[in-house]
């Protein structure tokens, strides 16, 4: 017996009378029955019948209205119109407002069951489909949602074992698989090793059995796809107990897959395209995540590099953020000699932290904008502050002592008035020798000549201040005019040689070690022997009486080194900062007043550089100090030669017996 309703309305009570007696209720069909369109659609919006048949004979326009009627109440109720008469004009709009048939009367019985049996046949068939659609759609938007939850555990998952389980699970939720795995490509062994298990025995070793070689998991490498296989046959290679289906998405980081997502059924489960969509996006996810991993990573480790460089910093450095300036950084300079607090600064509120008012008030009236100015502590000391605005809120406040820059003018001054009463003594006794030379007897040649001798010297000593000062200044200059080959260990022997009777006098040990062979370099003769001699003199004059020099020189592949050793006392981190610079006077308590100090260290640096070299200066605890510089070779060493070198201890016998 059919269950479906129907719903006739028609004016004509004989009309209604034949369709349902003779033709509906014979075929089983419940049916209601209305004569206005009024109570047609009372019962059509309470009862909501499978089937409407609707008389035309009324009026097409208020048709037309009930049947929009009906669909803006979401009643999509399939009707068949019965009429008299063929309706051209309304037809179209009547079958988009969900007429789906004509019957016409006189009513013919067959036509009558053959338009609603179709009608009711097509409506099941629609409705079936909708209902397989909405279950598609509900199916879709479930795994979407998966997958979006999936996207963020996996960004907002901060323990990573977790997030990468939960990434498996959802592949196996997804595809309805019976177990699943990600792993990774290690490198070093050309294997799989896995991160996240799922429905796998826990005993079974990845790294043990699989060979990327053979593999199916080998294929999704090499062809950077997905791949899945089914049958023990194909799967075994990749599996130590049996799977008869197997499914891997490659994990792909720009361009090279680093590893798979895997998925498995103990059946033999065909695996559809939208099973690898799906496994496939979740793979990709994994790439994301893995190559935010390496980004971080990299992100983490310049960030540590830029806090060791601002710690190492001179400069103390301090960033706030917003009006309240809560420290975000303090370096350690800022921590030791600027902050009264040793402990961690972050958080804290810069004015609390600095005992300085002076300098609170110019950071707090200037935080937000471009600022710099020097200014003078309560202390005595000269510091440069600098202002400078970052992103968002944030302020970095840098805060340089000066103080020795002023230190360094005073010594300039102080070399200069030094250097012209040394100058002037010489300058004295050329006058006296003159004035004698005027005065002494042409027949006096012996008295004669030792004035101009004494004339001469003293002319010397002056030329050779002054010269000092000009070459220091005019090296570059000069370079090109008198440039030539040299064979720079010759060269660097030949000056330790030449320093041996100055030594001697101080009873130190002076000692070279070099190549056998000749290493040679383009420069100028005379600026490379001042300024390796100004070395070896400065090592002299600093290591202790009784004191060791060392000098060597090494060649590598593409440059000459020169190292300058000796044991003095150590340098300050002040003085290693500025001891090139032009002026600068270490306090050697030896020589107080040696007017020569603060040129020599610079022309040294200006020849090497000239030459394309670098110098710098090293104070090692209880080994002394250490002065380094490099020149480029003139040809390349192509040829591995004996590392044999020569050593020369240029000191007397007597005096190693004495020492």
């Amino acid at each position: 017996m059919k269950k479906n309703s129907i719903l006739i309305i028609d004016h004509s009570s004989q009309d209604c009378r034949i369709i349902v007696e003779q033709i509906l209720k014979p075929q089983g069909y419940k049916t209601q029955v209305a004569h206005t369109y009024d109570k047609g659609m009372e019962l059509a919006i309470v009862d909501q019948p499978n089937l409407i048949l609707l008389d035309y004979g009324i009026d097409s326009g208020k048709i037309i209205s009930m049947l929009e009627l009906l669909q803006a109440n979401g009643l999509f109720i399939p009707v068949i119109i019965m009429t008299s008469h063929q309706h051209k004009t309304v037809r179209v709009k009547l079958l988009k407002l969900g007429v789906k048939d004509y019957i016409y009367k006189p009513f013919d019985v067959i036509e009558v069951v053959s338009a609603v049996e179709n009608v009711l046949q097509n409506s099941l068939e629609q409705k079936n489909q909708s209902l397989y659609l909405d279950s598609a759609v509900n199916q879709y938007r479930r795994q979407l949602n998966t997958l979006l939850s999936v996207g963020k555990s996996l960004i907002h998952q901060f323990d990573h074992e977790r997030m990468w389980q939960r990434l498996v699970e959802a592949a196996l939720y997804l595809i309805q698989a019976d177990e699943g795995a990600l792993l990774l490509i290690n490198q070093q062994t050309h294997r799989l090793d896995p991160l996240a298990l799922c429905g796998v025995d826990q005993r079974f070793n990845y790294t043990s059995k699989l060979n990327l070689d053979k593999s199916l998991a080998g294929q999704a490498i090499r062809e950077a796809k997905a791949v899945f296989a089914l049958g023990t046959d194909q799967t075994s290679t990749d599996t130590i107990y049996p799977l008869e289906a197997l499914l891997y998405a490659p994990i792909i980081v720009k361009g090279t897959v680093i590893g798979l997502l895997r998925v498995g059924n103990r059946q033999p489960t065909q695996f559809s395209s939208h099973d690898i969509r799906l496994l496939s996006a979740l793979a990709d996810q994994a790439a994301v995540v893995l190559e935010n991993f390496s980004l971080n990573g990299l992100a983490e480790q310049n960030h540590n590099r830029l806090l060791m460089t601002l710690n190492g910093l001179e400069t103390a450095v301090v960033i706030v953020r917003g009006s309240s300036q809560k420290i975000q950084f303090a370096n350690l300079i800022f921590k030791t000699v600027f902050s009264n607090h040793e402990d961690s600064l972050i958080g804290a509120n810069l004015a609390e932290t600095l005992p300085h008012a002076e300098l609170v008030q110019v950071i707090q009236s200037n935080v937000g904008q471009n600022y710099q100015a020097e200014l003078t502590l309560a202390d005595g000391r000269v510091v440069k502050v600098t202002v400078l605005p970052l992103l968002e809120t944030e302020t970095a406040i840098l805060i340089q002592d000066i103080t020795i820059w002023g230190n360094i003018k005073q010594m300039k001054n102080e070399f200069v008035t030094r250097l012209g009463d040394y100058l002037e003594t010489p300058v004295n006794q050329l006058r006296d020798c003159l004035e004698q030379f005027k005065r002494v007897s042409p027949l006096d040649r012996h008295k004669r000549d030792s004035l101009l001798d004494c004339i001469a010297h003293q002319a010397d000593m002056i030329t050779d201040h002054v010269e000092r000062l000009i070459e220091s200044d005019d090296v570059a200059e000069n370079l090109h005019l008198r440039t030539e080959t040299l064979d720079l260990p010759k060269l660097v022997k030949q000056v330790v040689m030449n320093a041996q009777a100055q030594a001697v006098k101080k009873q130190q040990h002076l000692t070279y070690h070099g190549p056998r062979r000749a290493y040679q370099v383009l420069g100028h003769k005379q600026y490379l022997t001042r300024a390796i001699g100004y070395l070896v003199d400065n090592a002299i004059q600093h290591a202790p009486i009784k004191g060791r020099i060392l000098v060597v020189v090494q060649a590598d592949q593409s440059q000459l080194s020169v190292r300058v050793e000796n044991n003095g006392s150590m340098l300050s981190t002040t003085e290693q900062l500025f001891i090139f610079d032009k002026f600068f006077k270490v306090t050697d308590d030896q020589e107080p007043n040696n007017v020569e100090a603060g040129l020599g260290l610079a022309l040294c640096k200006s020849v090497i550089e000239t030459h394309k070299g670098q110098i710098w200066v090293e104070s090692i605890p209880y080994k002394g100090i250490i002065f380094t510089f490099t020149l480029p070779l003139l040809l390349p060493i192509t040829k591995t030669y004996s590392s044999t070198r020569q050593q020369l201890m240029l000191v007397r016998p007597q005096l190693s017996e004495a020492a």
